[in-house]
């Protein structure tokens, strides 16, 4: 008889637990459908995936991801700006009733919240500022604005404005691609391997550096691996003439990734490590790489050739204030 009224006790449980959840699912019925009703909210659904490309920052070049997820059983899409590195942000689009909203998670530590502006285009969204108790308009530097356009199904643009002491301070300008999973690892390394031949040889620089000082220097590129390894060395002349090695590095096509990695051992005895961006056809980034320690460097390169036995070298530091000096540019020729 326990047996019985134990078994009569949790049928009622699990029926009470179904009203219940019925009951919930009727209230949640009219957000749904609220959802479903505007039409951006769609459009933002669907840039579900991974996207890369290139933008600026106060006019200075950066290279960009964006990662797009579905979560919360459709309600809400969550972006995912520079992934895994230390400027990561995620911004959340979610509907308010009739409204679309977004709340920023901004590496400047606020979390400022937009709204869409009422009759926006579904290819050409406009988000103002709607308010964020963290944040002072009036003194606060936060993101104000946002656009989105969506060129087509896989290419969009967005352009973030920030604010500071109540005005417009500067802006950040992106131009993305959907990344094509099922044919992008081959078609990267395709691309790493023709970047990567075309470094092949060797080279020298005469530039100057932001403090003065010059530099004179020499690489030598070797491949291997049916080019998919490279080797490179590099030699920097002294005072008196006579040089010394001061790196020696190795880069690398990683399918597990479906990145170029590298590994650079450094003449006082440090070592470094990161990745290798090809921003296009021409032009090879190397974003902040990481020391032995697991330290982040604030140094950003570029590397742009420009025909068959020259490139463009860029160096450039994050400040304290976010902005970016530039170290030194030079032009590296090949030596025949």
């Amino acid at each position: 008889m326990r047996f019985v009224r134990a078994l009569a006790i949790g049928v009622l449980m699990i029926g009470g637990s179904a009203a219940v959840m019925a009951q919930q699912h009727e209230a949640h019925a009219p957000a749904q459908a609220s959802v479903k009703e505007c039409p951006q909210f769609e459009a933002m659904k669907k840039l579900a995936g991974v996207w890369k490309g290139t933008g600026t920052h106060d006019d200075a070049p950066i290279d960009v991801e964006a990662d797009y997820k579905i979560t919360a059983g459709g309600s809400v899409v969550m972006e995912t700006l520079f992934p895994g590195t230390d400027h990561e942000m995620v911004t959340m689009y979610h509907m308010v009733g009739k409204d679309l909203m977004l709340t920023h998670y901004c590496v400047a530590g606020n979390q400022p919240t937009m709204k869409l502006k009422p009759g926006s285009d579904p290819s050409v969204m406009k988000f103002d500022y709607a308010g964020s108790g963290d944040i002072d308009v009036s003194k606060d530097m936060h993101m104000h604005n946002l656009e989105i356009t969506l060129v087509d199904a896989d290419h969009i643009k967005a352009k973030w404005t920030s604010w500071a002491h109540g005005n417009e301070a500067s802006d950040a300008r992106f131009d993305l691609m959907r990344k094509q999973e099922s044919a992008s690892n081959d078609a990267d390394k395709s691309l790493m391997k023709r970047l990567l031949a075309k470094c092949v040889g060797e080279w020298t620089v005469d530039a100057t550096w932001a403090g003065g000082n010059p530099l004179h220097a020499r690489e030598v590129h070797a491949l291997s691996l049916d080019g998919t390894v490279l080797r490179s060395q590099t030699f920097v002349t002294k005072d008196d003439g006579s040089e010394y090695q001061r790196y020696e590095m190795v880069s690398w096509w990683d399918n597990a990734t479906g990145k170029t990695r590298f590994m650079e051992w450094v003449y006082d005895g440090t070592t470094e490590q990161g990745e290798i961006i090809a921003s296009d056809d021409h032009t090879l980034m190397f974003p902040p790489r990481v020391d032995a320690d697991g330290k982040t460097s604030p140094i950003r390169q570029w590397l742009t050739f420009v025909g068959d036995d020259e490139y463009d070298w860029t160096v450039k530091m994050k400040q304290e204030d976010g902005s970016e000096k530039t170290l030194i540019e030079g032009k590296w020729m090949r030596k025949k």
